[in-house]
């Protein structure tokens, strides 16, 4: 599963045409999850641990390491929410649908990570509905079927 998760990330991180199986979605998902919740919890121990052993006895290391942390933070998430939309448009093009329908789902994201939290439990069912979905067989109008070409080697 990960040398899927690394291929996708290596080969089609920024391709938003073709298409993609319900395989490279499960290996895909998880993995990056999971690397989004060490970011969290780096963030969430780290900044206290530097910001508590360094606010007295240098403020500006403090704040400049916290910075670099945030920074750092940034960057990843966006990285990977990119690679997950784009995954997502290609899983839409495998089950014969228009990628545009991706804007609904980085408009609830936007809005689940600014305003309203509790609507998270849409992205999630987005995700897990595409993961179920069998694509269409055969060349569709985006692509040739994912699970005939054989890309991850």
């Amino acid at each position: 599963m990960f040398s899927l998760f690394i291929s996708c990330w290596t080969k089609k991180c920024l391709q938003f045409s073709g298409r993609a199986s319900r395989k490279e979605l499960w290996s895909f998902m998880p993995i990056s999850m999971i690397f989004l919740f060490i970011i969290a919890l780096i963030l969430a121990v780290g900044i206290p641990y530097l910001y508590g052993s360094t606010k007295n006895e240098n403020p500006t290391q403090a704040t400049a390491l916290i910075l670099g942390m945030f920074l750092f933070s940034v960057i990843s998430v966006i990285v990977i929410f990119i690679s997950q939309v784009s995954l997502l448009v290609r899983r839409l093009h495998d089950v014969d649908v228009s990628g545009w329908l991706v804007t609904i789902y980085v408009i609830v994201t936007i809005i689940q990570c600014t305003v309203f939290p509790q609507i998270g439990i849409i992205s999630l069912i987005f995700w897990i509905v595409l993961g179920f979905l069998k694509g269409t067989d055969g060349p569709n109008q985006f692509g040739d079927d994912p699970l005939e070409d054989n890309w991850e080697d």
